[in-house]
Order: structure tokens, then sequence, then C-alpha cells
């Protein structure tokens, strides 16, 4: 089916502003469970002295993390200087997780 406007489309791209109310909504409510788990929740952190010599010394790492790990993170955003930024897909879901880490004080690259 042709498209009506000739612009190239490279991938999928979905705003996280520019999602559907409900999946701002989910957002909204992952974030609000998230922040319970957080002040229910005791947190330590074991071998994180290479990741705070960096932050001293002023210099950019990446943390990586699998699949599955994602809302484990957000939590962690306390620990860090500012900024982060959090690489999520270019798809809906990559758009509703950047709805959800932006409360926590990261930004979101989205890409793949």
């Amino acid at each position: 089916m042709p498209r009506r406007n000739r612009e190239p489309v490279i991938g999928h791209s979905f705003e996280a502003d520019n999602v559907a109310w409900p999946l701002r909504l989910i957002g909204k409510l992952v974030t609000l469970y998230i922040r319970l788990v957080e002040r229910t929740s005791q947190v330590q952190v074991v071998g994180d002295g290479p990741m705070n010599q960096l932050q001293l010394d002023e210099q950019p790492f990446i943390l990586l993390l699998w699949h599955g790990r994602n809302f484990q993170s957000v939590p962690m955003g306390r620990y860090f200087h500012r900024p982060i930024f959090a690489l999520t897909s270019r798809s809906r879901d990559g758009a509703i997780i950047a709805n959800i880490i932006k409360p926590f004080g990261f930004s979101a690259i989205q890409g793949s």
C-alpha cells in the first residue's frame, strides 16, 4: 500500500511523548510500582569500587544490563552522578520504558 507522505522511513520511531495515553498511563503505573518496591526494599551494593572511582574521576562509563533486569536498574540511578542515559529500542516498548525512567532522572536514547 503506498504511503501518503514521501518521507523515508527507517525502522520504527516511537517518541516517548507521542505514544497513546493508555501507554503513558502504563508507564506511570510501572513508575509507581518501582517507587513502592524501592521504598519497601533494602539495597546492598557490592563491587562498586571501579564504578565509584570512574565517577570520582569524572570519567564516563557504560553499564550493561541484560533483558529482564531493567527495572532493577532504575532505583540504582541514585548511586550515579548525573547525567544518566539509557539506550532503549525505537519501538513502542522503548517509548514506554523511556516514560518509566524519566521520573528517576534518566534520559532515553532511542536506538538499536
